[in-house]
């Protein structure tokens, strides 16, 4: 079904004008995005909803937690957590601030892995916290949603404590005339506005990798950072986890 509707889409957006009712392929491609957004939106959730430890995002999530949250007992703030679905992953001892720009529509979850658990409503780009407030900072999924990407990197650099981890897995815009490259700019607009200002086509792995003190930015260093495909979870298959020091 997910084949059919790629071949589709980059179908309809490459027919030419010339048609008995006169259309632009940009009205083409409208038309083909307003028809299979409410798809792609379920799709995603689903995807998020059911992947496993085992699928390619939920391993990244796994490794990249593990890596930014490296011992017991620390101090932790994710942001976009929602309704903390990533609670089982901490150590144990963790004390997390979870923030997100929406009250989750149901409770959050619990876990004994955690110390305590604090939700808070604020945005990502002005984040309610002082300085050097937190040992890790963690983000799945949440980039690609906020106002400003480099305005919430900047703050989650000024939250952290010195040497202190930022790890993300996040979905990135495809390569430059990929088929997925052509399909995500056709959804894009519709995608911001039925899922929560969801950007399909947002270069944030170059803003991720522009904030190292060498690029101008707060970082000290990349410690990870890997590229990988989530065909499960397409139109956001491609995806970027990593790690970046204070």
């Amino acid at each position: 079904m997910v084949a059919t509707v790629k071949r589709l889409l980059l179908l309809l957006a490459s027919m030419p004008a010339a048609l008995p009712f006169k259309l632009t392929r940009r009205q083409i491609a409208r038309g083909a995005a307003i028809a299979w957004t409410p798809f792609c939106v379920v799709k995603v959730v689903k995807a998020l909803q059911s992947g496993g430890p085992t699928s390619p995002y939920g391993l990244a999530k796994r490794r990249t937690i593990f890596s930014a949250v490296a011992k017991e007992g620390l101090k932790v703030l994710e942001l976009g957590v929602g309704e903390n679905k990533n609670a089982d992953l901490y150590p144990k001892r963790t004390s997390l601030v979870g923030l997100d720009a929406r009250t989750p529509a149901r409770p959050a979850r619990q876990s004994s892995q955690l110390e305590s658990y604090e939700f808070v409503l604020g945005a990502a780009e002005k984040l309610p916290f002082d300085d050097a407030s937190f040992d890790a900072v963690v983000s799945t999924l949440c980039l690609c949603s906020v106002d400003d990407v480099e305005a919430t990197i900047l703050e989650v650099a000024r939250v952290l404590k010195k040497n202190g981890r930022y790890g993300f897995v996040e979905h990135v815009a495809a390569e430059d005339g990929t088929l997925l490259d052509v399909q995500q700019r056709v959804l894009d607009p519709l995608q911001q506005r039925v899922a929560n200002n969801c950007h399909l086509h947002r270069p944030i792995d170059r803003a991720l990798l522009g904030a190292t003190k060498k690029s101008g930015g707060p970082f000290t260093e990349v410690l990870e950072f890997e590229e990988y495909l989530d065909d499960d979870m397409w139109p956001v298959s491609k995806q970027v986890a990593g790690v970046l020091v204070r």
